[in-house]
């Protein structure tokens, strides 16, 4: 599976301060927590319902400099069991599948990163109040078309968004993606925007500055 700008610009964004404890929640080939492990000290505790993306995740852990920080779980975040061994968080990240009520494709590991056949966002917002503490926060990369719905469940569920990232491609193109904060208090919402290119195959200045730590020729 490759490895897409905004979900690089996600792991860059994502801020848990003084977190102990980090829970990345469908971590595919482990890039979320890598980046996460190079700037912060927390334990990560990473979990993938694949079974050849685990595989790959550990091999990229394993030749890591933090592989001693990070927990790698391949299974199923809704049983129970892995809840268990989960454990509380202070810190969530997930970038869930997205593309709901579309047609699936032929490749059944393409269509479960990609579709909401096996984590729906009701289900993802059960699990974030199973594993968040009462001042942790949750932080997801979804679509702008989803943003409606998903706030919806999860204010259902008790948890609001206190940030918002709105990511375009150009300055003047609407937002694609939003990187959402999210709380167990209402508190007032702060709008972040970011534009990652200048021109079609030129960053913008804020995206170099959040990539250069994680790509080598920038």
């Amino acid at each position: 599976m490759k490895v897409c700008t905004d979900s690089c610009l996600f792991g860059a964004y994502v801020n848990p301060g003084f977190s102990e404890h980090i829970v990345d929640i469908g971590c595919g080939t482990g890039l979320l927590s890598l980046m996460l492990a190079q700037r912060f000290e927390a334990r990560i505790t990473a979990i993938e319902l694949d079974k050849e993306a685990s595989l790959e995740a550990a091999y990229n852990i394993h030749k890591s400099p933090w592989m001693d920080r990070i927990r790698l779980i391949q299974g199923d975040i809704r049983q129970s069991h892995i809840l268990n061994c989960t454990g509380k968080t202070d810190t969530l990240i997930c970038n869930p599948p997205f593309h709901e009520h579309q047609l699936t494709g032929k490749d059944s590991r393409r269509n479960t990163a990609h579709h909401t056949n096996t984590l729906s966002f009701e289900e993802l917002a059960k699990v974030c109040c199973n594993l968040l503490t009462d001042q942790g926060q949750a932080y997801f990369l979804i679509p702008a078309y989803a943003s409606v719905r998903f706030k919806n469940i999860f204010e259902a569920n008790q948890l609001f968004i206190s940030r918002q990232c709105l990511i375009s491609n150009f300055l003047h193109t609407n937002p694609f993606r939003i990187i959402l904060e999210l709380r167990r208090s209402k508190q007032d919402i702060i709008t972040d925007h970011l534009t990652i290119y200048e021109v079609p195959g030129t960053y913008t200045r804020r995206t170099l500055e959040l990539l250069k730590p994680y790509y080598l020729y920038l």
